[in-house]
């Protein structure tokens, strides 16, 4: 997550990963940080059509730069 911002969009023929001007296409990324005691400011977007369902795994991520979120 420390190189920005990620934007999945999933349709009926598939998904896709975007961050920094590259796409690939992954049907089941996993978002991380390298350092998980350095919080994140990066945002995950997700976006579907076609009733299509995004899948992602979430792990490790630091979010205490979202105060508000976590308790």
């Amino acid at each position: 997550m420390e190189d920005g911002d990620v934007i999945v969009s999933a349709s009926e023929s598939g998904q896709t990963v975007s961050q920094n001007n590259n796409t690939i296409g992954d049907n089941d990324p996993t978002f991380t940080n390298r350092d998980s005691d350095v919080a994140s400011d990066s945002t995950i977007t997700i976006t579907t059509s076609d009733d299509a369902t995004a899948n992602i795994t979430i792990e490790d991520i630091n979010l205490e730069a979202f105060p508000g979120i976590c308790h």
